[in-house]
């Protein structure tokens, strides 16, 4: 499935103040961290030069992994913008962004490891 249709399938509607070429950028951003540590399958085999947009061919395993740091960057920009927006008079929900943030730096410790694959060797 292309990225942009994956964002869009995102279950998180309510409450959200970005709009979704702001979530598609943040999906950009989930696939780039991923690209550090893994590969796409749609990539793997071409000589050509590394598109990332929303076009992107992104399996349901490879979503797998990407989507729960998708969903984490979205609520983090999205407390930024609430606790931004407390001068206004706003009242801010969820996590902080300090603790969405923790969440962050646990699962990019344990991306590198869910990510790497290789092939099997018999000797």
């Amino acid at each position: 499935m292309q990225l942009v249709d994956l964002v869009q399938q995102h279950g998180w509607r309510v409450g959200l103040v970005l709009d979704e070429a702001d979530a598609l950028d943040l999906a950009l951003h989930a696939v780039r961290q991923y690209l550090a540590w893994g590969e796409l399958a749609s990539l793997s085999n071409t000589a050509a030069s590394l598109v990332l947009d929303g076009k992107l061919e992104i399996t349901l395993s490879e979503w797998g992994l990407i989507q729960p740091l998708f969903a984490l960057y979205l609520e983090l920009n999205n407390a930024r913008a609430l606790e931004a927006s407390r001068s206004s008079g706003v009242e801010a929900y969820g996590r902080t962004v300090s603790e969405v943030q923790q969440s962050i730096d646990a699962l990019l410790e344990a991306l590198p490891r869910k990510a790497f694959s290789m092939p099997m060797e018999t000797i």
